[in-house]
C-alpha cells in the first residue's frame, strides 16, 4: 500500500487510557483521510485501540526516553518518504478541520502550529491563558518559554532532516522549533484549527497549575538542559552571538538554583509565582523565570 504525503504521530503513555478513545475519535472524524498515522509506544502496558484508527501504523519501542522515541518517528517518516509531519499528543483530541487546515498552511510555511484550548477532564473548556503570535520567525520569540508544541504543530520533514535531537531533554518541542528558527525557517499561526489541550494530573508540561516545589525544580532542569544543549548547538555552528544569549539564559537557571537552596526564597518563589500564575504564564515553563525576574514582579 502506498503512503500518503502526511504522516500524524502520536506518542501512548501511562495513564494515557481514559483519553485515547477521544484522541482517536476525533482523528477518525478528520475532514480529510489523506494522511497515515504512526503511534509510538512510551511505557503504554495495554492494547492500543487500533481497529478504530484510519491508515494505522503502530510501533512498539521499549527502553527507550521520550526524546528517543521522538527522534525515532521523525527518522521514520523521514526514510518512508513523508513530507509532512503533524505533531499530535494522544491526551488531547482535535478539531474536524485540524489535519486538512495544517496540511493547508505547510503550503506557503516551513512549520505551522494551531490555536490551543484548554479543557478538563469533562471536555469542558476553561481559562484559555495561551496568547498566540500569528508568526513566529526568530528565535528571540521562544527563548524565555515555548509556545510550540509536540501536540499542536506540523512541519516539512525536509527542514528537519539531520536534526538530532539529545536523549535525555523533556522538552523536545522546544529544542527542534528553536533550532529550525535559528537556521531561518518561520512558522505561522493556523487560525482555524484547534487542539484541546487536556488539563490533567499526569501531564508532562501541564499548564496554569499552582506551582510547587517538585514541578518548579523539574521545570529548573528542563529549561538547564535546554540552554545547555542550545548553546552547545550555537557554538557548533558559529552563532557566537546567539550563543552568549543561550549562556546567559543557563546561568540564570544555575543561579536559580543556589538561590532556591534557601527554604525562606524557596517559598517567595512559589508565593510570589502563584499570585501573579494569571500574569506570568505565557506558555510552557514561562513560570520558571530568573531571580531578577521574581525581584521586579
Amino acid at each position: 500500500m502506498e503512503n500518503n504525503d502526511t504522516l500524524l504521530m502520536g506518542v501512548v503513555f501511562e495513564n494515557v487510557k481514559p483519553y485515547l478513545n477521544k484522541y482517536i475519535e476525533s482523528l477518525n472524524n478528520q475532514s480529510t483521510k489523506n494522511f497515515d498515522l504512526l503511534i509510538l509506544n512510551d511505557g503504554f502496558k495495554e492494547d492500543i485501540p487500533d481497529n478504530k484508527i484510519n491508515n494505522q501504523i503502530i510501533s512498539i519501542i521499549n527502553n527507550q526516553t521520550s526524546a528517543q522515541i521522538r527522534q525515532f518517528g521523525i527518522n521514520y517518516a523521514i526514510k518512508n518518504n513523508y513530507k509532512i509531519i503533524i505533531f499530535t499528543d494522544t491526551d488531547d483530541y482535535y478539531s474536524q478541520n485540524y489535519v486538512e487546515s495544517l496540511m493547508l498552511g505547510l503550503e506557503n510555511n516551513d512549520f505551522v502550529y494551531s490555536n490551543i484550548v484548554p479543557v478538563d477532564n469533562n471536555d469542558i473548556t476553561i481559562n484559555n491563558y495561551f496568547s498566540l503570535p500569528h508568526e513566529t520567525k526568530r528565535y528571540e520569540q521562544i527563548i524565555k518559554y515555548n509556545y510550540i508544541g509536540l501536540g499542536c504543530s506540523a512541519v516539512r520533514s525536509e527542514i528537519i532532516r539531520g536534526i538530532n535531537i539529545p536523549s535525555d531533554i523533556i522538552a523536545v518541542d522546544w529544542h527542534l522549533y528553536t533550532i529550525l528558527l535559528l537556521n531561518g525557517f518561520a512558522g505561522k499561526l493556523v487560525e482555524n484549527a484547534s487542539v484541546y489541550y487536556r488539563q490533567h494530573y499526569n501531564n508532562t508540561v501541564g499548564g496554569l497549575k499552582p506551582l510547587d516545589r517538585v514541578r518548579l525544580l523539574k521545570g529548573i532542569d528542563i529549561k538547564e538542559k535546554h540552554y545547555r544543549y542550545i548553546y552547545n548547538y550555537c557554538l557548533e555552528n558559529n552563532y557566537e552571538s546567539v550563543a552568549k544569549e543561550y549562556e546567559i539564559k543557563y546561568q540564570e537557571m544555575l543561579e536559580l538554583k543556589l538561590f532556591l537552596q534557601e527554604n525562606i526564597n524557596l517559598e517567595k518563589y512559589l508565593n510570589t509565582i502563584n499570585i501573579n500564575l494569571n500574569t506570568v504564564y505565557k506558555g510552557w515553563w514561562s513560570e520558571i523565570i530568573s531571580v531578577e525576574e521574581l525581584n521586579k514582579i
